[in-house]
């Protein structure tokens, strides 16, 4: 959870380590590559400013990153809550991405297009560090009997 500003420059720090900006400044621009890191840094921004909502500014910043957060979940046809991934998230394919905002989801998470997280049974997954969803994985449901950790290749 990114409470201070220096957990929100390591954040945005360790997600551009794992997926930099493309070195076309063309491709920054309107290419697909530079979207998603823009994507990224309003979502780390967003949270930011939600967790420390405490006056005006931060409620308005946090108001401003939202409109563009919506902007890009609306553009790739997905949704990635708030406050759900660690830091170094890497998304391969930002297409048809479906995230529970109850889940929690580790350090250096990886995403395909087609991902779903998503509760069942009233209950959210719980996922680890170093994991990475490939194309139109599913993950439902969860709890503390069932986590999904690192090297763990689980068939549900």
């Amino acid at each position: 959870m990114i409470v201070t500003k220096s957990d929100l420059r390591e954040y945005i720090r360790e997600d551009q380590r794992m997926q930099p900006w493309p070195s076309n400044p063309l491709k920054r621009i309107i290419g697909a590559g530079g979207a998603m890191v823009r994507w990224k840094v309003y979502l780390r921004k967003c949270e930011y400013h939600h967790n420390v909502s405490q006056n005006l500014y931060h409620k308005l910043a946090y108001v401003w990153y939202l409109f563009f957060l919506k902007k890009y979940e609306r553009r790739f046809c997905s949704e990635i809550p708030i406050n759900v991934f660690g830091k170094g998230l890497l998304i391969w394919h930002p297409e048809r991405i479906i995230v529970n905002p109850e889940s929690t989801v580790g350090d250096y998470c990886s995403l395909s297009s087609g991902v779903v997280i998503a509760q069942a049974h009233g209950r959210c997954p719980a996922v680890g560090h170093h994991v990475e969803f490939m194309i139109d994985s599913k993950v439902l449901g969860g709890g503390a009997e069932s986590p999904i950790m690192y090297g763990l290749v689980q068939t549900l």
